[in-house]
């Protein structure tokens, strides 16, 4: 199939997993992780259901960002490529980055104890110092920090993955190739095994998904090589069922040496980097087999998702910072986890499309400073 033909599993992939990261967000209340807002009562399921998709969930946008790549520099020029990357990733972020990280950390400090008084008391303090460092000023944008990373690595790996002016390709296409074998697009889980084993995602998860940025090169690459050769492509469809076998295995027995039998980084060098290895290889195994389903079952469209792929960037750019504002005030409720969850999730969903429909999309500079740029008159929601 040519460069140039519309990967729809891939819209569809985008969407769902949207839709995931969304759910996840508004679990995060109950986790037992730190956050921006915190319920006082904690509920270990979702935590460890939330587990379950760190696993796989920003490294599948990763791939489908490097498989992006590769279609979108079959039919643009590297300089309107370029162009037109920084325009949808760097103008949301500058736009996220000054107007929707100030309430986010303003709730944050608030919750935390760490200011008393109203938002524009606050401020003034938000150029105090670096957010990732302890500050107030976030260089990543907050939750848009997805963004900022796939910015920079698409510029960086630019001299990988722009076609040259032979037949062969770009140099990570022709690496892919190497990758058209099963068991070689399976080993792919090794670099990303030994990479994992070199971090803490104890660390990783406050700032970055839960991964390094060094494991999302990775997946960011090898989604582009993966999708470079039509053999390579093929691999994960074909073997999907002893793929997701592999990931339910590999996961039950992440789950176990970690809850069950307490390895943590103090437990052992020896003991977490072998957890940290299996972390590497049900990562990759899941994503395979979540492509491989997606590639049989999901290569078409319709008017929903076309509807929905043009929402996915303003849906994302949007949800945090509404689910955060809902958020402060229903965890206050005097009631379950089950009952704020679904107030949050369908309060919160109902506000951000809203939103979009009403302002985002019906407004042509609207639309540009969410990453979306110019599209003819909108059809009918």
């Amino acid at each position: 199939m040519s460069s140039h033909a519309r990967r729809y599993e891939l819209d569809w992939l985008r969407v769902l997993a949207i839709l995931a990261v969304f759910l996840y967000h508004c679990s995060r209340f109950w986790d037992l992780y730190p956050w921006h807002v915190k319920d006082v009562v904690a509920s270990p399921a979702l935590h460890a259901v939330g587990g379950f998709l760190v696993q796989w969930g920003m490294p599948l946008f990763f791939v489908i960002s490097g498989a992006a790549v590769f279609y979108a520099l079959g039919t643009r020029p590297a300089w309107r490529f370029v162009r037109d990357r920084v325009l949808r990733l760097a103008v949301p972020l500058v736009f996220g980055m000054f107007i929707l990280s100030p309430p986010q950390i303003y709730l944050e400090r608030l919750t935390h104890g760490q200011f008393s008084g109203n938002l524009f008391q606050w401020l003034p303090r938000f150029f105090d110092g670096i957010y990732e460092a302890g500050g107030n000023f976030p260089l990543s944008g907050v939750h848009l920090w997805f963004l900022f990373l796939l910015l920079i690595l698409t510029l960086l790996t630019l001299p990988l993955t722009v076609p040259g002016r032979t037949e062969k390709g770009s140099p990570l296409a022709r690496l892919g190739r190497l990758a058209r074998r099963p068991w070689t697009i399976l080993l792919l889980w090794i670099p990303l095994a030994l990479v994992d084993a070199l971090f803490d995602p104890e660390i990783a998860i406050r700032v970055a998904g839960g991964w390094n940025i060094v494991s999302y090169l990775l997946f960011f690459m090898f989604g582009y090589m993966v999708y470079s050769n039509e053999e390579a492509r093929d691999v994960p469809q074909r073997l999907f069922v002893p793929l997701l076998i592999a990931g339910a295995c590999l996961t039950t027995l992440g789950y176990v040496l970690y809850y069950g039998l307490g390895v943590r980084p103090e437990y052992g060098t020896l003991a977490w980097a072998g957890v940290q290895v299996l972390r590497g290889a049900r990562a990759w195994f899941w994503i395979l087999a979540i492509l491989g389903i997606a590639e049989r079952y999901l290569n078409r469209t319709n008017l929903f998702l076309s509807y929905a792929n043009t929402a996915v960037l303003p849906f994302y750019i949007l949800h945090q910072p509404v689910i955060l504002a809902v958020g402060y005030f229903v965890v206050k409720w005097n009631t379950t986890i089950g009952v704020k969850y679904l107030v949050i999730t369908a309060s919160s969903f109902a506000v951000v499309m809203l939103v979009y429909e009403l302002l985002v999309r019906r407004i042509r500079p609207v639309r540009y400073v969410f990453g979306i740029g110019q599209q003819k008159k909108p059809r009918p929601a």
